[in-house]
């Protein structure tokens, strides 16, 4: 199992990620430090404060820490759990954000990054803002960037970014987080129907998935 860490929300939000056949549910961790329980890959979002979600209404939060105070908390218990965050970066500041955190030994390069496009106040979701950042992230993170994913708002860019990541060698996500049809004109049934979707596009771009094990190996390891 892996988790995800929102950063932004009144709590943080951990979502353990089963087989790709299930649909996990949303569960709010008393502390940080309930990290332990789970495993070891895990999510910082840089920047979902202030932002709303295209497509899906605006999210509101209200009494959030302070954001900067907050991702070096959280980053600080991943440390703890001996997970490794994956960051997502909503927009090219974020970028800078990220290299900053490196310099201060907040995170442990290289890092892990997911483009998440189409999301309001964040970067477009036009495949040239998918291209502009990847450059952008090889540009300021250099060597200290492991890999890059992407993930995009909506139908059908959802699945037109994953396309174009898995060409460039990237990863992608995909899943009712981001969009809620699989086809224009069908609802999706569930996240495995999405997974469904990218395993075969990636099947015919010659990307094999990668197992557990194979991902464990490249996540980069805390140094004390």
């Amino acid at each position: 199992m892996g988790v995800r860490i929102r950063v932004g929300a009144t709590a943080l939000t951990v979502r353990p990620c089963a087989a790709p056949s299930s649909a996990a549910a949303f569960t709010r961790p008393k502390s940080p430090c309930e990290l332990r329980e789970l495993s070891r890959p895990c999510a910082l979002a840089q920047g979902e404060l202030g932002l709303g979600a295209g497509g899906h209404g605006e999210r509101r939060f209200r009494d959030v820490r302070p954001h900067l105070a907050m991702l070096r908390e959280v980053a600080a218990a991943a440390k703890d759990a001996g997970a490794t965050p994956e960051l997502e970066t909503y927009d090219l500041g974020h970028l800078y954000m990220a290299r900053q955190l490196i310099e201060e030994r907040t995170l442990q390069g290289p890092v892990r990054i997911q483009l998440v496009l189409g999301v309001l106040g964040g970067a477009g979701n036009e495949l040239e803002d998918l291209f502009a950042l990847r450059e952008r992230a090889q540009k300021v993170l250099g060597d200290q960037l492991c890999d890059l994913g992407v993930a995009a708002v909506g139908y059908p860019m959802q699945f037109r970014h994953a396309a174009t990541a898995l060409g460039l060698g990237m990863d992608c996500r995909v899943g009712m987080e981001d969009s809620l049809r699989v086809k224009r004109t069908q609802p999706v049934r569930d996240n495995a129907e999405m997974v469904e979707v990218a395993v075969q596009l990636a099947d015919l771009l010659g990307r094999p998935i990668a197992t557990p094990d194979e991902l464990r190996s490249r996540l980069t390891r805390w140094v004390s």
